[in-house]
């Protein structure tokens, strides 16, 4: 086998002058590994060598230049921290908006008509131009299907009742809207019927 040697850490040493910062000595420390084809049979230190200041501060940078490093650094700091303030507030606004937004839906809700007489929702469906509709669909179910016997002899009906709900398909396919529209549409037709008096 082949006996060879393999640099495994390279450092440089500096000493500076703690009262100007000039660099005034250095030196160089080798560690190298002895090697026997793969297998390591050694570690071999190096003694220090000394190195000349003056050569090797001339390639150590300057402070002007770690200076203008530092500021931007700085100034990508900055930016970064400026972006995520941004960021937050944008976040925050976004929040608020929802909240409003939540508050109105539920003012919304709880304004919505509850309750109106089976005289005030024919009116309103006449005053609609559904009446008909409604109406035909109604009778087009057998006399013992109780949506129809609501229809004809309920005193009132409730928005949240499930024969009202139901109503909510046939809306959106009389009208050519969307369910979520139809839901809007009797809430609409419950709101105008709760005005008529008579």
């Amino acid at each position: 086998m082949t006996i060879t040697e393999r640099l495994i850490d390279h450092r440089i040493l500096i000493v500076l002058d703690p009262a100007t910062g000039t660099l005034i000595g250095a030196h160089e420390d080798r560690l190298t590994e002895i090697l026997n084809g793969d297998q390591r049979i050694g570690v071999s230190p190096s003694n220090g060598v000394p190195l000349n200041p003056i050569s090797l501060a001339a390639a150590l940078p300057t402070q002007a230049t770690l200076m203008a490093q530092v500021q931007a650094l700085t100034a990508q700091f900055v930016a970064a921290q400026t972006a995520t303030m941004e960021a937050v507030a944008a976040r925050d606004a976004a929040l608020e908006r929802v909240a409003a937004l939540e508050i109105a839906a539920e003012a919304a809700t709880a304004a919505r008509v509850g309750e109106v007489t089976n005289y005030q929702i024919r009116a309103a469906l006449i005053g609609d131009g559904l009446f008909d509709a409604v109406n035909t669909y109604m009778l087009s179910l057998p006399p013992a299907d109780l949506a129809r016997q609501g229809w004809e002899y309920g005193n009132t009906f409730l928005r949240s009742s499930d024969f009202v709900v139901s109503l909510t398909p046939l809306l959106a396919q009389l009208l050519a809207i969307t369910i979520e529209q139809a839901s809007a549409k009797l809430d609409a037709l419950f709101a105008s019927a709760s005005a008529v008096t008579g």
